[in-house]
């Protein structure tokens, strides 16, 4: 049942996925994975979270996010899920280029300056 309520779970969400990779003036690099949805839709998210244990959820006038920002969390619950229930279309691609920076992120072979120029690269030369 477990696996069956994951992938219900990534199926309904597919199309409200954010991921964000940054390097901020420091050059820290934050690693950000959230779903936003309407507010009505809420109960959603505090299930997605409850599954999960992890993330938190935030609420707004209008819609509600699940967000996850902590890169173990994200390395050890978040990028598992997906390989395992795979996203569809211009998310996975996204998807990749995001599971590809955390992993050199984590790579502790790579020097800190190697790290932030790779991520850069997938990410275009666009990062936040």
């Amino acid at each position: 049942m477990k696996n069956l309520t994951n992938g219900l779970v990534v199926s309904q969400m597919g199309k409200e996925i954010y991921t964000y990779v940054g390097i901020n003036s420091n050059n820290v690099t934050r690693f950000n994975f959230s779903i936003k949805l309407h507010i009505d839709d809420i109960g959603a998210l505090e299930f997605i979270k409850s599954r999960l244990n992890c993330g938190n959820v935030y609420a707004s006038d209008k819609a509600a996010t699940f967000y996850i920002g902590n890169i173990k969390e994200v390395s050890s619950i978040l990028i598992p899920l997906f390989e395992k229930f795979p996203l569809n279309g211009a998310k996975y691609l996204d998807y990749l280029a995001f599971k590809e920076s955390v992993s050199i992120n984590l790579d502790d072979s790579l020097p800190k300056r190697k790290k932030l120029a790779l991520i850069a690269q997938l990410a275009g030369g666009y990062v936040h």
